[in-house]
C-alpha cells in the first residue's frame, strides 16, 4: 500500500473517529448545546459543498464531490454514532445509579 492509498482511507477515517468520540463526550456529558453547533456546522458545510458543486457543474465541481465523500460524510456518520453511543451509555449509567 503507498502513501497515497494509506492517506486516502486515513484521512476519512481520522474525521471519523474525531467527531464521533467528539460527539459521544459531548452527549455523554450533556453538552447538547454543543451537539447542536456541530450539527449545524456540518449541514452549513454540507450545503455549501452541494452548492459549489451544482453551480460550477461538469469536472470543475470534483474538489467538492472529493470533500463531501471525505469529510462530510465520515464527519456525520461519526458524529451520529457517536452521539447515539453516548447517549445509550448516559441512559445505562443513569439507569445503574437509580435505587
Amino acid at each position: 500500500m503507498t502513501f497515497g492509498n494509506f492517506m486516502a482511507y486515513a484521512i476519512p477515517f481520522s474525521f471519523f473517529l474525531a467527531t464521533g468520540f467528539g460527539t459521544f463526550w459531548l452527549v455523554k456529558r450533556r453538552l447538547y448545546t454543543a451537539v447542536k453547533i456541530f450539527w449545524i456546522v456540518w449541514v452549513l458545510f454540507t450545503v455549501g459543498m452541494l452548492s459549489g458543486m451544482a453551480a460550477l457543474g461538469s469536472w470543475d465541481g470534483l474538489l467538492y464531490v472529493a470533500l463531501l465523500i471525505g469529510i462530510s460524510a465520515p464527519s456525520g456518520l461519526g458524529g451520529l454514532v457517536g452521539a447515539l453511543v453516548g447517549r445509550a451509555k448516559q441512559e445505562r449509567a443513569e439507569d445503574d445509579q437509580t435505587p
